[in-house]
């Protein structure tokens, strides 16, 4: 009778750093709430972090030869829900109100959504692996949603090319920068600056941030009452918000559109430090997965990308950091955790040279 090998698990070291920032955020909300009161929405934040990393962690290890098909598989999905999301524009009153024209200048599209945050990475993507038309496609995808950030980012991606695959950033100056980065918004967000901004350019600061100010001001200012860890800033801003503005069920309004800010006012230093950490170190920094990861930390700093609605986003990202990671291979990592996997048979002949081992490569 044989003895049966035990199967090997991929990607243990990134889960570990994914599971690990989960501890150290929910630690810290417990210590605060062992002080103020217990407040449930921490561990509904936490499962938010905790369901990607497990989907994609079953994901990458059951189809280890073939997980781009998930990856297409989103694409495409992504413009069902797109064209599901057109027919209810084309019968709403924005239609009916004659706004149907993309704005740029005002970030305006009738069918602006947060598809456009998926399209990026797409377009990220499919750069990556040379697949022209798809990544045509996801830019289209990412104009008619129109997010600025996206918009913008997107651009950069097709500009670089396939010189992408040179990009590196480094992890660790990476993670310093995200740590600073809210002590930036404290300085910034508060009246003074607003009014010298007012004279210098004319403009309302409020609205050049598209409301996003008064939402900072309002945090930093009652930094204090953030007294319960993850959760607390939507606990606040839904709190306060319906007591002054009577503005029950307006979703949006409990954002704070700042997700670096976010964790810092929640789970201080410590909790900005284990989401950056986590996050850079993901990846092995030798690939150019880091700047994907690079664009939606800049992106979290205007808007919301981790916790409530955005679990799936999080299951394409790590797909395609994991996926890159395991086919962009310099000598130094010949033997890669998915060296098995088959490459898009359209990914530029450059590359391939580029990133082939002398001995069972890609």
């Amino acid at each position: 009778m044989g003895i049966s090998k035990r199967k090997e698990f991929y990607y243990k070291r990134e889960i570990a750093l994914l599971f690990g920032n989960v501890f150290i955020l929910v630690a810290v909300s417990v210590i605060y709430q062992v002080i103020n009161g217990f407040h449930g929405d921490t561990f509904n934040e936490a499962m938010y972090f905790i369901v990607p990393a497990i989907l994609v962690f079953a994901l990458v290890n059951h189809e280890r030869g073939n997980i781009k098909k998930y990856i297409d598989f989103m694409f495409y999905l992504s413009w069902i829900c797109f064209f599901t999301q057109m027919f209810d524009v084309a019968t709403s009153t924005r239609i009916a109100s004659g706004r149907i024209m993309i704005d740029f200048i005002d970030s305006y599209s009738p069918f602006e959504s947060g598809l456009a945050f998926f399209a990026v990475v797409f377009v990220f993507f499919y750069t990556f692996t040379g697949e022209k038309r798809k990544r045509n496609f996801s830019f289209i995808l990412c104009v008619l949603s129109l997010k600025r950030m996206s918009f913008i980012f997107s651009i950069l991606f097709i500009l670089i090319g396939k010189r992408m695959a040179n990009l590196k950033v480094n992890r660790l100056v990476c993670t310093a920068i995200f740590c600073l980065i809210p002590f930036a918004f404290y300085l910034v967000c508060n009246d003074n600056v607003a009014l010298v901004f007012y004279r210098i350019t004319g403009l309302n600061l409020n609205q050049f941030m598209m409301g996003r100010f008064d939402f900072i001001n309002l945090l930093v200012d009652n930094s204090t009452q953030i007294k319960y860890g993850l959760g607390s800033c939507r606990a606040f801003l839904s709190h306060y918000y319906q007591i002054y503005y009577n503005t029950v069920g307006l979703v949006d309004v409990y954002d704070p559109h700042n997700d670096i800010l976010r964790f810092f006012l929640e789970c201080t230093i410590l909790g900005s430090f284990s989401l950056a950490a986590s996050h850079f170190f993901l990846t092995s920094g030798k690939t150019c997965s880091t700047i994907l990861l690079l664009y939606i930390f800049i992106e979290c700093c205007f808007n919301h990308c981790f916790g409530a609605g955005n679990t799936v986003y999080w299951v394409l990202v790590y797909l395609v950091v994991f996926y890159i990671d395991g086919h962009q291979m310099p000598d130094s990592m010949c033997n890669s955790k998915l060296s098995d996997l088959p490459i898009a048979p359209s990914l530029s002949q450059d590359l391939i040279k580029r990133d082939s081992c002398s001995s069972g490569g890609i």
